[in-house]
């Protein structure tokens, strides 16, 4: 898990929401497992809490809210209470989700909210990775490695066939140069031997 602080008024964002305090988590999960998202340092704040979410394109959808921190919770339209449940120990409001599926992936908020705009002091990216990802992270380091090896063998076997064609050429020139160079006595031998003759009946 990844934990920013963010001390410094930033721009309200996402159409509407006013950031001012604020901490910023990445959540990394496999689908089916349960999550509980935090958010802390609210007792300061009387107004209600509230849970968001970002959804597709500037929209944000609320999840649960509570009237106060020692209330119980109540759950948005469009959200199961068997998957979100939100809890709180005064200091921290918790949102805990069961059976992550991979529609859940979103960024996450938590805060409070007044008759102007709701104040985010915690944002949570929750990310569900799906199995295959898992497994694909360690298949591609193996195909890295294999295409690695590959690779040496193809250039070590290159090398080999260069230098054993490159023994053959020279042997093949060593072989065939004594030759030449025999030949060559010959036909001098038979040009003196010619000559011989043709100078004994003068």
């Amino acid at each position: 898990m990844m934990n920013f602080s963010c001390i410094l008024p930033l721009l309200c964002s996402f159409s509407w929401i006013c950031v001012s305090l604020c901490e910023f988590h990445t959540v990394v999960v496999q689908p089916g497992e349960e999550v509980t998202l935090q958010c802390s340092n609210l007792s300061r704040f009387p107004a209600h809490l509230y849970w968001f979410k970002l959804n597709n394109g500037p929209n944000i959808s609320c999840i649960s809210f509570m009237l106060s921190s020692e209330s119980t919770f109540s759950l948005c339209e469009g959200f199961q209470h068997d998957k979100f449940i939100m809890t709180s120990n005064i200091t921290d409001v918790f949102l805990h989700i069961s059976q992550v599926h991979p529609s859940d992936n979103g960024l996450y908020f938590c805060g409070v909210k007044n008759d102007l705009t709701p104040g985010v002091f915690t944002a949570t990216y929750l990310q569900v990775k799906d199995a295959i990802d898992v497994i694909d992270e360690p298949t591609n380091l193996l195909n890295v490695i294999l295409g690695g090896v590959v690779i040496l063998l193809v250039m070590i076997i290159i090398s080999l066939v260069v230098k054993i064609r490159i023994k053959m050429e020279i042997e093949v020139i060593t072989f065939f140069c004594p030759k030449a160079e025999s030949n060559r006595r010959h036909v001098a031998e038979r040009e003196m031997q010619t000559n011989v003759l043709y100078a004994a009946p003068r």
